[in-house]
């Protein structure tokens, strides 16, 4: 009965902790990367992609240049800001399209709405600031594989490696995956074919 939800850059924060303030939520983890506390919100968004954000209390998040996209990334809370960066790389150096998907809540969580987003393209990469044996992306990945049998585009994750997080920003910056990580994830999804 736990439920997760993870606040990022596209979305108040202030509506977050109020639908959990007014009830009816049961309990709930709220994960918030410190990065996110400095900064404005949709900063980040590539010009000319458009932010589409789902009814409810806890949306779902999708930035997109249109219907169609090369490859889909998809992370949560603060690996959003590095998944548009890398959006914006992705079009500006490497001639590709990509749409982000960022869920706010994590768990539980509802794939099959977005197969046809996520099946569509030439790749997907799942980016996220955890471990990765057992977590966000290993699920997320084994419901993809089992909604779209034999349709499964090329996956990629990026995870930091098993290690503890330091708290000195540059070493830091050396264990989480960044946009250099998701650029490379995304090119090597895309030319897999």
């Amino acid at each position: 009965g736990l439920r997760v939800v993870a606040a990022n850059s596209l979305v108040n924060p202030a509506e977050l902790v109020g639908a959990l303030c007014a009830g009816g939520c049961g309990p709930t983890v709220l994960l918030e990367n410190k990065l996110l506390y400095s900064q404005r919100i949709g900063a980040s968004v590539p010009a000319g992609f458009t932010v589409e954000v789902s009814e409810g209390k806890f949306p779902f998040v999708r930035v997109h240049a249109g219907n169609r996209a090369d490859v889909t990334l998809i992370g949560y809370g603060g690996m959003c800001d590095y998944l548009l960066n890398a959006c914006d790389e992705l079009f500006a150096k490497h001639d590709l399209v990509a749409q982000v998907l960022c869920p706010v809540q994590i768990y539980p969580l509802d794939w099959a709405p977005f197969a046809d987003l996520i099946t569509t393209g030439r790749g997907v990469v799942v980016a996220e600031e955890g471990q990765g044996f057992a977590g966000f992306g290993a699920e997320l990945i084994a419901q993809l594989a089992e909604m779209a049998a034999t349709n499964l585009v090329p996956v990629r994750r990026v995870m930091p490696d098993e290690s503890p997080i330091p708290a000195a920003p540059e070493l830091e910056d050396n264990v989480l995956p960044g946009t250099r990580d998701i650029v490379r994830a995304a090119m090597t999804a895309v030319h897999r074919r």
